[in-house]
């Protein structure tokens, strides 16, 4: 039993587990509501639960290309998914799901899960056939914004409003697809060898560099007079994107995915501490 604990555990990508339940508490904190014990219970989902449902399904499909994925050989990226490891993780997946929508009912907010129910069935389109959203280059990318504006307008919407649609937030929430599109630039390689024609491969590296500069270069005006501590984040973004679009290479493409994980990371410690201590919004 600890043996399967741990390998789901692996499987979820711990490293990815803070990104989910950060952007939810940021909706929360942003919409007005109060924390208790159910919003701290759907961060939660959002963390382990949601990775073995998000990159469980997702693996279970990239099984031949992982294999052939130098990226993947590190279990800091998640375990390798194997076959045998269908039979447990679609369950795990549907619980996941029905808990969820449950936390959702107990929430009372008709538009929670009304968002809920428009955002829950996305990692499956996303990763499984017949829609198979990840191998179709631009829609790719595009589609990895909902990653963090889907618990960004999970948590805001518990205040009843729709601010969470917010043209701002939404172009915000496109700096994930930038980041994704240089995660396409890493796996290129394994990627081409498995047929799978994501962004870089479709249209080359420097084109999925370019694309997240743009979107990145849109986000920083606004985010100087909204929040001066991610203006900088996304500066560390755009200058890596810019090293990465003067040297395409898979290699150069995981660095600059590093320093941006990174720049993140450190900035959630530092929004959460500064929530702790009644100092939201952050600067």
């Amino acid at each position: 039993m600890l043996e399967k604990l741990l390998r789901m555990v692996k499987i979820s990508r711990p490293i990815f587990w803070l990104v989910a339940p950060a952007a939810y508490i940021f909706g929360v904190a942003s919409g007005g509501s109060a924390v208790g014990a159910l919003v701290l219970f759907q961060a939660f989902l959002l963390a382990f639960p949601m990775g073995i449902y998000v990159f469980g399904i997702n693996d279970l499909h990239d099984i031949a290309s992982d294999r052939a994925n130098s990226r993947r050989k590190g279990e800091v990226w998640g375990a390798k998914v194997e076959e045998a490891d269908r039979r447990w993780i679609i369950p795990v997946s549907v619980l996941v799901m029905a808990t969820m929508l449950a936390s959702s009912l107990l929430s009372q907010s008709p538009l929670q899960l009304l968002v809920v129910l428009v955002f829950l069935p996305f990692p499956y389109l996303y990763s499984a056939p017949p829609a198979r959203l990840k191998s179709r280059p631009i829609i790719d990318s595009l589609s990895n914004a909902a990653y963090t504006y889907a618990p960004y307008a999970m948590g805001y919407s518990l205040s009843g409003s729709t601010g969470f649609l917010n043209p701002q937030m939404l172009l915000f929430s496109l700096v994930f697809s930038a980041a994704h599109a240089i995660g396409t630039i890493m796996d290129m390689e394994g990627d081409s060898k498995s047929g799978i024609s994501s962004f870089a491969v479709r249209f080359g590296p420097r084109a999925a560099a370019l694309f997240a500069i743009l979107i990145l270069a849109m986000n920083l005006p606004f985010l100087w007079d909204l929040m001066k501590s991610m203006f900088l984040v996304i500066s560390v973004y755009l200058l890596s994107c810019v090293f990465v679009f003067a040297r395409p290479t898979p290699q150069n493409a995981k660095a600059a995915f590093i320093a941006m994980n990174i720049s993140l990371f450190l900035w959630i410690a530092y929004a959460f501490c500064g929530y702790a201590l009644g100092a939201y919004p952050v600067i």
